[in-house]
C-alpha cells in the first residue's frame, strides 16, 4: 500500500472538480493524475471520481497526447477511447492519426480506435 501524501477530504474535493459541468477529459485527467501522483491507487481514484478504473486509466492515458490531441480532446473533436488509443503512438503517428481524424477518412471512431492500435503494435515491432 502507497502512502497518501493527501487527505481523503482533499482527494474528495479533487474528485469533486472533475465532476463539475465545465470539466473537460482533459481536466478531468490532469486531476486523477494529481490523486495518482498523490498515492491513490486506480481504483481508488476511480472510487472518488464514481466511475470505473477503466475510465480513469483512459483519462490517465490521454495526457500523452500531443498538445494538437489535447486541444481536440478538450474541444469534443475526439472521443476519449480514440484519444486513449492515439496516445500511444509516436509523437509523429500521433499527428497523421489525428489529421486523418479531421479530415474523416475513418467510418467511426472505432476503425480509427483499431487502426491506432495497429500502427501501435507496428512501432512496438520496430523496437
Amino acid at each position: 500500500m502507497t502512502a497518501k501524501i493527501l487527505p481523503q477530504s482533499i482527494a474528495q474535493a479533487i474528485a469533486c472538480e472533475a465532476s463539475q459541468p465545465g470539466a473537460t477529459p482533459l481536466v478531468r485527467a490532469k486531476l486523477a493524475r494529481i490523486l495518482t501522483d498523490a498515492g491513490y491507487a486506480g481504483y481508488e481514484v476511480a472510487d472518488l471520481f464514481r466511475t470505473s478504473a477503466g475510465r480513469v486509466l483512459t483519462l490517465l492515458a490521454c495526457l500523452g497526447l500531443t498538445p494538437e490531441g489535447q486541444r481536440m480532446l478538450d474541444a469534443g473533436t475526439l472521443p476519449e477511447r480514440l484519444g486513449e488509443a492515439v496516445a500511444y503512438l509516436s509523437p509523429e503517428n500521433q499527428g497523421i492519426m489525428l489529421a486523418r481524424w479531421a479530415r474523416g477518412e475513418f467510418a467511426s471512431p472505432d476503425h480509427a480506435t483499431r487502426y491506432a492500435r495497429i500502427i501501435q503494435r507496428d512501432e512496438q515491432m520496430a523496437f
